[in-house]
């Protein structure tokens, strides 16, 4: 009893003096991370759920691995994309449809709650916009089919699906029927042909501050916003695979 009472004693004076376990770092907690060989790594912003923990990444960027262990994105709205890179320098992430079709998704997709924004070239493909998606014949005999604004994907033996901007007239569209809305999207999400596609973000600013320069990024222990550290790693390339 008394050396229970004097080892017990001994912890309690042990932790008040700072002896006690000492508190993982960051870097210790949130090793980058991935789902399997040939995914990509993540690391912050972004944070693999399951396997690092919440603080390791910032709002909005929670990566999952399905159980195939790929890496998937999940937007607010329940859509879910695969990832196949991300480019932590420049701030960019290439994402997939599972089926080959994300258009299939685009009546739940809003970017409007998440931090990505949808990358183009062109500034109309980018801009959020409204569209009605037509169910078209294809043995019409008339030559009112614009393969431009189709969506192959969707469409099958003898009729295709074409989509049309609020602001345009479909007058013209005589052996189509409207089907759906589709509100706030950008039209290169509905012309994308090759199921291949990026989205950015803005915020948190580590690409050129930190990635850049080889350094890592974390969010400050004290205060809002990011911070650089040195690491010792070998993923300090355009993309995280």
């Amino acid at each position: 009893m008394v050396i229970f009472l004097f080892q017990f004693l001994l912890l309690l004076t042990a932790k008040a003096a700072g002896f006690g376990p000492a508190i993982p770092s960051y870097q210790e907690r949130c090793k980058p991370a991935g789902c399997r060989n040939g995914q990509p790594l993540v690391r912050y912003p972004f944070r693999l759920k399951g396997r690092q923990p919440d603080d390791c990444g910032a709002k909005g960027f929670d990566l999952s691995c399905d159980n195939k262990n790929q890496t998937v994105l999940e937007l607010p709205t329940s859509v879910k994309l695969m990832v196949k890179r991300i480019d932590y320098v420049n701030q960019k992430i290439q994402v997939s449809d599972e089926h080959n079709c994300v258009q299939n998704q685009v009546q739940n997709l809003s970017l409007s709650a998440s931090p990505f924004l949808f990358m183009s070239n062109f500034d109309f493909d980018s801009r959020p916009r409204n569209f009605t998606l037509f169910n078209c014949s294809a043995d019409n005999g008339l030559d009112d089919y614009n393969s431009n604004d189709d969506i192959p994907c969707l469409g099958g033996q003898g009729f295709y699906i074409q989509y049309v901007g609020y602001d345009y007239s479909y007058a013209d569209l005589l052996y189509c029927r409207k089907t759906i809305d589709i509100l706030n999207v950008p039209e290169g999400i509905l012309s994308v042909k090759d199921n291949n596609f990026y989205f950015n973000w803005s915020e948190p600013a580590c690409g050129l501050m930190c990635e850049a320069h080889g350094q890592g990024c974390r969010p400050k222990s004290n205060s809002s916003g990011i911070e650089c550290f040195h690491v010792d790693r070998d993923d300090k390339g355009i993309f995280g695979l």
